[in-house]
């Protein structure tokens, strides 16, 4: 009788340990997944921690967040730093002056009951000049559409006034 009760017990808290160990499992994504930034700028990344279960009792567990990978030059930051799916954290990348131009790819880990998940996001550094040419260059290209309106304008009122008599070629 002992012995069929302890076999019992035995397979019950195996039932149990079972359920609760496949009871909480979460999966994240990045949003957006990359981004360019300059020397001396800042980005940010919606990170979201889905639960694979839909009872909310079963998310029972904190997810924390962290970078495996922290660029010389860069600093990377979670608020939060952990949260209970489904949740969300906000990445904040902060570069500084001694960043390297070039593209990285930094993994952001999520941990919870034992389990652990990746996403990665895509870095570029890119010289500050890049960002200062191109707002000059479409600066002058909308500088360049209203000349080219202007001048539309300008031979459709010429075409007007030769058509109606009152100027002549």
């Amino acid at each position: 009788m002992q012995k069929k009760f302890l076999v019992a017990i035995t397979l019950i808290l195996s039932v149990l340990i079972a359920k609760e160990a496949l009871a909480f499992s979460f999966s994240i994504s990045l949003n957006p997944q990359q981004g360019t930034v300059g020397k001396e700028g800042t980005l940010k990344a919606a990170i979201n921690i889905y639960s694979a279960s839909s009872d909310w009792e079963d998310n029972w567990e904190n997810v924390s967040l962290f970078s495996a990978v922290e660029p010389a030059g860069t600093r990377i930051s979670f608020s939060p730093s952990y949260c209970r799916p489904p949740c969300s954290s906000i990445m904040t990348i902060t570069t500084y002056k001694e960043a390297e131009i070039r593209n990285y790819s930094i993994p952001v880990i999520a941990t919870g009951a034992g389990e652990t998940r990746t996403a990665t996001y895509y870095l570029t550094i890119a010289s500050p000049y890049s960002y200062i040419q191109q707002d000059l260059i479409n600066k002058l290209q909308a500088q360049i559409a209203a000349i080219k309106a202007e001048i539309l304008r300008l031979q459709q009122e010429l075409a007007q006034l030769i058509s109606s008599g009152l100027l002549q070629k």
